[in-house]
């Protein structure tokens, strides 16, 4: 055996022997969650209809044509008419008011649509000004489906309005109104315009906290059990269809009383929240209060005539300590396993940061994701549960609630939980990942640079003073297109070349189609790795700054990846398609406070087992979480399987052999050569890691025992039932088509990976 991997072997069993003894048993939760229950609102309500009428009359358009008939889908069987608006670009509907609408703040109609659409509705003045609701996205369906526009008051003694107006922003061929429109003003309490789908997660600025609602009208309460050395700590959000600069004076009081009637109130003014919607942390000393239960009363003052509530969320129950747990668990998306500098690869790349944490730490020289898709991959790793099992293969389709997650896991232990990544299509809405986590931040816009969500993370870490922390960070920073920041655009690459210019091309370049979008004009096929590294020396760079930390510099440490990148191997440019080892092998750090500084580890690992390895370094080995833990080496190495995103592919890699089976036919760019219906590649990662030959005809008989193998694990898939319905917003679609990811296919088919018994010409070769 040689040197390294002998002195590998001396501390894996060392780790086997410590992990073995039984943990000591875990101190009182420094982290006591509590529900916060909402009283019955008394606030009146008001209902005004605008009713299709038989001709347009008073009603008009600006935009678009009108079509009324009757109504034979109102609800009820009550007589009324319908109202088409066709034609192509945006549709504008004008309706004359003939009530005060002042006091009306939600406007309800039911509208159908072949496609999706957007919607947004106006109440206008006499003098031009409006009041406006957010936009709301819908989904093509040929049946009505109700929208809900809320459009609170923003200042005392408006101008009558003279109109409604409903405005379709021309995405689809036509809409159709169903029996006119409802203007009402109804309990501000009741409101259920910022959730995330996922249940009481609720949005602001993009980021979910699990949150309570409270209006002026209401009153939040709960009753706790605390002692005098404990804190109460929450934090306050004003969501962005109540931003108004004139709500001077909107205030949240608590109030706590104990058994004795001693009671001790607190004012946090939320006129900053509200004129520039975001969140603010709060704590309250309890020293004082008689021991027993205390009574907790959240309350809302705003000024008289305009519309405001405020969210209460991560409501709690704190006591500090001087030195909490910190866990951090760091994705870089797209990250080969070669492209670090403590790698020791061929590759030449700076990674200074990430370099040190493996020489403090233990480094992975052989782990393998489950997917080669980014939030499949990222589910897989948060539920500890393969994509074969989740039925999760694409970027827009989420995880239910019904999934145990590691922020869950770690929530139960005591922990707060913070989660910040760099994608839109990561965020809960998409994913369904802010499951668990007390906050998660996302980009509004399509992505962003690590600097920006490190800082976001950085911006949280007061608000757990004290208190044990679980952290996942998200960069996205080595995905297409390659654009690192100039300090490191040029550090692979010559900084006289054009990598553009069509005059000076320098080798032989990829055919336009398979190149994204940002390679376009591309002459210099070089350009794209050396930019790639850039990104990777970028990222690497940015985590200096978080790392060095108070917070975080005696934290347990993971950086991993949910997939890797082809840098044209396997005639695969710029992309991460299929389940060649450039795809699915990544890296993998773990340090924490004792580690076995400077540890390599060459034996397989599952990218997988991160979150049961995480629980487990935090001395939490007895919370039920599936997965194993990856220090101690086992007496047998178990197959790793990877499934393709849309289910295009799988494969498993087993002592030093790599079989790929292609499920499907899959041609799509950025792939040059198309894969056919169950073909079958085998290589031999011993003599071969790069994937170079194929040798599933020389080597026929183990392609076979391999071929089986992995179709007897693909037909051995559970239905969690943990999928929800994919996304169909058209901007997501979109943005998800910028990055690479177009090819889609119907959830039925995906469900059914493969049939054992196919007659097909390839698999009859292995009969």
């Amino acid at each position: 055996m040689p040197p390294v991997r002998r002195i590998a072997a001396v501390v894996a069993a060392a780790l086997t022997w410590c992990c073995g003894e039984a943990a000591p048993p875990d101190p009182p939760p420094a982290v006591r969650r509590f529900e916060l229950e909402a009283s019955a609102p008394d606030e009146p309500g008001e209902v005004r209809r605008l009713e299709v009428p038989a001709e347009m009359g008073a009603w008009n358009l600006s935009s678009g044509q009108a079509r009324i008939a009757p109504d034979d889908d109102r609800v009820g069987g009550t007589p009324g008419f319908r109202l088409a608006l066709l034609g192509e670009g945006s549709k504008q509907l004008h309706m004359p008011l003939e009530f005060d609408a002042r006091k009306m703040h939600r406007v309800v109609v039911a509208v159908s649509t072949p496609s999706t659409e957007r919607f947004w509705v106006h109440l206008v003045r006499a003098d031009g000004s409006a009041r406006s609701s957010p936009v709301v996205t819908l989904e093509g369906s040929p049946s009505p489906q109700v929208l809900q526009f809320y459009m609170p008051r923003k200042r005392a003694g408006d101008e009558p309005f003279e109109e409604l107006v409903f405005v379709a922003a021309g995405l689809a061929d036509f809409v159709v109104l169903h029996g006119g429109i409802e203007l009402s003003r109804v309990q501000l309490a009741s409101w259920d315009f910022a959730t995330d789908g996922n249940g009481e997660r609720l949005l602001v600025r993009h980021e979910t906290r699990e949150a309570r609602l409270l209006a002026p009208s209401s009153r939040l309460k709960a009753t706790i059990e605390a002692a005098p050395t404990d804190e109460v700590a929450f934090s306050l959000g004003v969501p962005e269809v109540f931003r108004n600069p004139s709500a001077t004076g909107a205030t949240v009081r608590l109030v706590a009383t104990d058994v004795d009637g001693d009671r001790r109130e607190w004012a946090f003014a939320i006129e900053r929240l509200a004129a520039e919607p975001g969140w603010r942390s709060e704590r309250v000393a309890l020293a004082g209060f008689s021991p027993g239960p205390l009574e907790l009363e959240f309350t809302l003052d705003s000024p008289s005539g305009i519309d405001i509530a405020c969210l209460v969320a991560e409501s709690r129950i704190a006591a500090p300590r001087a030195d909490p747990a910190t866990v951090l668990l760091i994705t870089s998306d797209t990250h080969r396993g070669d492209h670090l500098g403590a790698a020791g690869s061929a590759v030449a790349v700076s990674t200074p940061v990430l370099d040190a944490l493996a020489a403090r730490g233990v480094l992975f020289e052989d782990c393998f994701t489950s997917t080669n898709t980014t939030n499949p991959s990222h589910i897989a790793l948060m539920t500890a549960f393969h994509p074969r099992d989740t039925a999760i293969l694409t970027n827009d389709t989420p995880v239910s609630e019904a999934a145990p997650t590691l922020a869950e896991a770690f929530g139960d232990a005591g922990y707060r939980t913070f989660a910040a990544v760099s994608t839109r299509h990561l965020g809960d809405p998409t994913s369904g990942l802010g499951q668990g986590f007390d906050r998660m931040a996302w980009p509004g816009a399509s992505d962003r640079p690590a600097t920006e969500t490190i800082e976001a993370l950085k911006d949280w870490l007061p608000d757990a003073e004290g208190e044990p922390l679980f952290c996942w960070l998200h960069l996205f920073d080595a995905h297409i297109p390659y654009e690192p920041p100039p300090e490191f655009a040029r550090l692979y690459y010559p900084a006289e070349r054009d990598a553009f210019d069509p005059s000076r091309a320098v080798g032989k370049m990829p055919p336009a189609r398979v190149l994204h979008e940002s390679l376009l004009g591309l002459t210099d096929p070089a350009y794209p790795a050396a930019m790639y590294r850039g990104e990777v020396s970028s990222l690497d760079d940015a985590l200096g700054g978080l790392l060095e930390c108070a917070r975080l510099t005696g934290a347990i440490v993971a950086f991993t990846s949910d997939h890797g990148e082809s840098l044209g191997q396997h005639g695969i440019f710029f992309s991460h398609g299929d389940l060649y080892p450039d795809s699915i092998h990544v890296p993998l750090i773990l340090a924490w406070p004792g580690a076995p500084a400077g540890t390599r580890v060459a034996r397989p690992a599952a990218q997988m087992d991160v979150g049961r390895t995480l629980l487990d370094l935090a001395g939490h080995d007895h919370v039920d979480f599936p997965g194993r833990n990856l220090l101690p080496p086992l007496d047998t190495r178990p197959p790793r399987f990877a499934l393709a995103g849309n289910a295009t592919s799988a494969s498993l890699t087993h002592d030093g052999w790599h079989l790929m089976l292609h499920l499907r036919p899959h041609s799509e760019p950025p792939r040059l050569v198309g894969a056919e219906w169950h073909a079958v590649e085998l290589y031999n990662l011993a003599e071969d890691p790069g994937c170079t030959i194929e040798l599933s005809a020389q080597r026929r008989e183990l392609a076979g025992e391999l071929r089986a193998r992995l179709i007897r694990w693909l037909c051995s898939a559970r239905d969690l039932g943990w999928a929800r319905d994919a996304s169909a917003d058209p901007e997501l679609l979109a943005e998800l088509a910028r990055l690479g990811y177009t090819e889609r296919h119907e959830a039925e088919s995906v469900r059914e990976l493969i049939d054992p018994d196919c007659e097909c010409e390839r698999c009859a070769e292995y009969r």
